[in-house]
């Protein structure tokens, strides 16, 4: 017999030796993740075993082998005899080789590895069997980025802090500068991961407060993602270079290509630091926030720019599931916003209509918006 161990037996070794990097692939070490019969029968096994007891050794996995080759028939009788070829290997390299630390560490990363790819694999093979990807290619694209989205915390490899024993820096970060007195009452500005709206009835001038939220991200050197759903990008570039040009908006719209490369070319030797601007639109109740993810991936992949700010003008016009009742759909946007400014570790802006009774009253609060905010 062959003793030398296969990847995926060293991988079901640890697996069994190791119960913390058990505890940390567990989501994604499936029977699916393995290719022969025999391996997904011993993977099913061991994770049944860690299911009723706190820690396993490779003598219960043996006696578990042993009975199950014992009672069962047919088929399952054979799979747990193969099962026990593969659990014999491991027990002869547990007794007769011992791996060194940078082995163990070598092989944790590329298991890892191989597990993630595996589980997305699957993922996206459910799909295409599904037929849920057709000939459609932003309809496919929305579904694989779904897949993407659903999964990302099984991805990633990241456990945390572990209060007492990882020391770090407890600021916030990513903090994005807007007005002084706004400045003052948030500890500098909104950080990254977190969410910020502001409130107003409608034509009150909230897109026009949410550029100037960007135009003094930019000052500050932030790259400025803006994403409009209600008006064209013209119209948003257009206030973009009026505060900037400190020229009118009418101004701006009437002036010639070559006066507005001399304004450009004067704005940028004033502002030398200033931040990249990206203004995007989608059509009004169209877009979701997984395209506006889609649409940063690509700018990150292509340009090579990645956003410090995030404004999204505004909530209610993204789409979202069908639902009977828009507050609750509303509140999932919220969250996928929310998870958005997680994502790219970056401030994420936006805004909401009062409902009609907070229409003219001079201060607003949560309870006046037009719908669910939880």
């Amino acid at each position: 017999m062959n003793n030398d161990l296969s990847f995926k037996e060293k991988l079901m070794y640890l697996a069994i030796k190791d119960k913390l990097f058990y505890l940390h692939i567990k989501d994604i070490f499936i029977p699916d993740a393995f290719e022969l019969e025999q391996e997904k029968y011993l993977v099913k096994k061991i994770n049944e075993l860690y299911k009723q007891y706190s820690n396993i050794t490779l003598k219960m996995i043996e006696d578990k082998l042993n009975i199950e080759s014992q009672v069962l028939s047919g088929p399952s009788k054979m799979l747990a005899k193969m099962s026990i070829d593969i659990f014999n290997k491991i027990s002869f390299y547990d007794q007769n080789y011992i791996f060194t630390p940078d082995e163990i560490e070598f092989l944790k990363n590329e298991s890892m590895l191989y597990l993630r790819k595996q589980y997305l694999k699957n993922k996206l093979k459910h799909i295409v069997d599904n037929k849920e990807i057709d000939n459609d290619y932003d309809k496919s694209e929305k579904s694989i980025l779904e897949v993407l989205a659903k999964n990302r915390y099984v991805l990633d490899d990241n456990i945390g802090t572990l209060f007492g024993k990882d020391i770090k820096v407890t600021k916030r970060e990513n903090i994005v500068p807007c007005f002084d007195e706004f400045n003052e009452i948030t500890d500098g500005g909104i950080a990254g991961g977190e969410l910020a709206f502001v409130m107003g009835g409608p034509s009150i001038g909230k897109s026009h407060f949410l550029v100037n939220v960007g135009v003094k991200a930019a000052l500050n050197g932030k790259n400025v993602f803006h994403y409009t759903l209600e008006l064209s990008e013209t119209s948003i570039v257009a206030r973009y270079d009026a505060i900037l040009m400190e020229r009118k908006i009418n101004e701006i719209t009437n002036m010639s290509i070559e006066e507005k490369e001399k304004l450009y070319e004067h704005m940028r030797n004033k502002y030398p630091n200033l931040g990249q601007i990206v203004v995007k639109s989608f059509g009004t109740g169209i877009a979701t926030v997984l395209d506006i993810r889609a649409h940063i991936d690509k700018c990150i992949n292509i340009l090579g720019i990645k956003p410090d700010i995030i404004i999204v003008d505004y909530d209610e016009l993204l789409q979202t599931d069908n639902t009977d009742q828009f507050r609750f759909a509303l509140r999932k946007i919220y969250i996928s916003l929310r998870q958005l400014a997680c994502s790219y570790s970056c401030p994420v802006w936006t805004a909401s209509q009062v409902n009609r009774s907070a229409i003219r009253k001079q201060v607003t609060d949560m309870e006046d918006l037009a719908e669910d905010f939880s």
